[in-house]
């Protein structure tokens, strides 16, 4: 059975909806001021009832029974409402994310430039209101509950979109500001990624532009708390994305074994004859690399003592010059001058996969249109720009003008 009443928990006033057809009834009653019960139409088809149950005189509670037969008969699909009042404030949710950065109620006062009563009496009634501790206070500090681990990255993020919000509200009539929080693999910054920006900030001056170097494991998380905007990563068919990410087709392009130059390695043409080599290769277990152990060594006999991994270019970049190590990177790599006289590709006959770049970004949270002009301005970039080897599988995904 449909339940139509909405107790406030906290707070003196309680709700009723019933049908607005039954609403006459109600409105016999609008004209006594001191039944304590008020009746204001919800929709189009319902009405709310607001009464205090503290001082309930005999009329309201007739109104109240009334009420009470007929909500019963409101649909399912009309009986869903939530009201503001049973969620926490902005200004609690920011005092909870401050004090976890400081693990203090004391620096976090100072922080905020509140005192310290204030903020506990703030988080004793967010507490209350949910029903739960949310954090341990101890000598050593402030620790999360098991409730407050599950509440606090869906309040950060409430707050970084509360932001987003806010900033987009004040710029609406010019996208002239802003900022960007943008993740990328190496690639795009070693190829249209600055041209792009240079032009962007041309046209859009007052946008800051927040770059984070990493692969697609390591930005993901980043990209689900809300501190990226989007993300560009390479991604494969056979790693699916969780179902909280868009992802949009950019670019793929393809890849290939890096050597130094002069490396005793650096004629083979099989996979085979690289057994006993070292290899640089990503930590990354999602999207083209999570696949890549299986394409380097299908016999599985490659000894762990042998592989390093790391998410730095920098880092691959040294351990391949001055430690003899191999590792796999686009073959667009050998187009820049400084690291095409360094490296070589080593010619083997088993080709690897070509790697599929996307953008990604959150299904919940909508791109910023600043954001967005950035993404249309990597397009493109990503068609105009001379790619070495689109001869051989390299292809922008979608065309759009800049």
């Amino acid at each position: 059975m449909v339940v139509n009443f909405y107790f406030q928990l906290y707070l003196p006033y309680n709700f009723i909806r019933i049908g607005i057809k039954h609403s006459a009834v109600a409105y016999l009653y609008l004209g006594s001021c001191r039944c304590h019960v008020r009746c204001f139409p919800f929709n189009k088809e319902n009405l709310l009832i607001r009464y205090n149950e503290n001082f309930l005189t005999k009329r309201g509670l007739l109104i109240l029974s009334i009420a009470r037969c007929m909500a019963p008969k409101i649909k399912d699909s009309e009986s869903k409402i939530i009201f503001m009042r049973h969620f926490p404030k902005p200004n609690q949710l920011k005092i909870f994310q401050t004090i976890l950065e400081h693990s203090s109620f004391r620096a976090a006062a100072k922080a905020l430039y509140q005192t310290q009563p204030a903020l506990t009496q703030s988080m004793n009634e967010l507490e209350k209101m949910l029903g739960t501790p949310l954090l341990i206070r101890s000598p050593r500090g402030v620790a999360l509950t098991e409730a407050g681990k599950l509440f606090e990255p869906r309040a950060q993020l409430i707050l970084k979109e509360l932001e987003r919000a806010v900033s987009e509200v004040r710029k609406f009539n010019t996208l002239s500001w802003g900022t960007i929080e943008m993740g990328s693999s190496s690639l795009p910054f070693l190829t249209m990624l600055p041209s792009a920006i240079q032009r962007f900030q041309t046209r859009f001056p007052h946008v800051n532009v927040n770059l984070t170097e990493g692969h697609l494991s390591a930005l993901l998380p980043a990209l689900r708390m809300g501190k990226l905007d989007f993300i560009i990563g390479e991604t494969s068919p056979e790693s699916a994305l969780s179902s909280e990410f868009i992802k949009e087709p950019f670019f793929t392009a393809p890849f290939c074994i890096l050597a130094r130059r002069r490396h005793p390695l650096a004629q083979c043409t099989s996979l085979s004859q690289l057994n006993g080599a070292k290899w640089y290769l990503p930590t990354a277990k999602i999207g083209y690399y999570n696949q890549l152990d299986k394409w380097l060594f299908p016999s599985g006999q490659q000894p762990a003592n042998m592989i390093v991994r790391g998410d730095a270019a920098i880092m691959a970049q040294q351990m391949v010059l001055h430690a003899d190590f191999l590792t796999v990177a686009a073959k667009e790599v050998m187009q820049v001058p400084y690291l095409g006289r360094l490296f070589c590709m080593v010619p083997i006959k088993e080709p690897l996969p070509d790697a599929h770049f996307s953008f990604i970004y959150s299904q919940h949270s909508p791109l910023t249109q600043v954001a967005r002009r950035m993404i249309d301005k990597l397009r493109w970039e990503c068609n105009n720009y001379p790619w070495q080897s689109e001869s051989e599988s390299h292809s922008p995904l979608v065309k759009e003008g800049g």
